[in-house]
């Protein structure tokens, strides 16, 4: 069965905004910003789902689940103690599409990206409270395809035939080449583990980012 939350409270501080993009009260930018952000608030929805799947098989560097087989060392190996496993999505929601920014306003168009991933990030926190809540996966993490990590982002497409209609039901569409619209989402698998293990561990971009102080860690 798939959970859709379409309905997640959330909620962006004014203040800390500001504070993250150095934008000052009584700088030209501050106005803009401001309209900027009253009409994100607007039409915020941030959105997620879940699916839990049995493993149905398992070698060293795959499993079998929902039948696809993921290609990915890491997913079997951390997996290993589980006879399940949860896909999941995360977005920011398809209704930043309505906000209109010009084609040279890159700063307003930078603006809105971080604010995008602010929600999806919120997104993603109700999808971690409910896997401990309601599947009591006590200890786990999320892992993603991407480009660059240890399982490839090629496979987003197995993930997403395991979603199914669920993805459209949030609003998030898959191209030819994988990137994902809305651009601020996540979608991957979580797993409930037994160790110190991290996501973040076997990223190339692990020193870049501030990921694993926040979004991907269910504990």
């Amino acid at each position: 069965m798939i959970r859709i939350f379409s309905d997640i409270a959330a909620k962006l501080d004014f203040g800390k905004l500001l504070d993250q993009l150095k934008i000052q009260p009584d700088s030209p930018e501050y106005d803009e910003f401001s309209v900027l952000f009253q009409q994100t608030s607007a039409v915020a929805a941030p959105k997620a789902l879940l699916r839990k799947v049995p493993v149905t098989a398992r070698t060293e560097s795959s499993i079998c689940a929902g039948g696809v087989e993921l290609n990915s060392r890491i997913l079997s190996s951390k997996s290993a103690g589980s006879d399940d496993v949860l896909f999941f999505a995360a977005t920011c929601g398809h209704e930043f599409d309505r906000i209109e920014i010009g084609d040279d306003d890159f700063l307003a168009a930078y603006w809105l990206d971080v604010i995008k991933e602010e929600y999806m990030k919120q997104a993603f926190a109700h999808i971690q409270r409910h896997t401990k809540e309601v599947y009591n996966y006590t200890r786990c993490v999320s892992l993603c395809p991407s480009d660059a990590g240890s399982w490839p982002l090629q496979e987003l497409k197995h993930v997403f035939s395991v979603l199914g209609h669920g993805a459209s039901q949030i609003g998030l569409e898959l191209s030819e080449y994988c990137f994902m619209k809305p651009n601020k989402s996540l979608c991957g698998v979580v797993v409930n583990i037994h160790d110190q293990f991290e996501s973040c561990q076997i990223c190339d971009c692990r020193d870049k980012c501030d990921r694993k102080n926040s979004s991907h860690k269910c504990d």
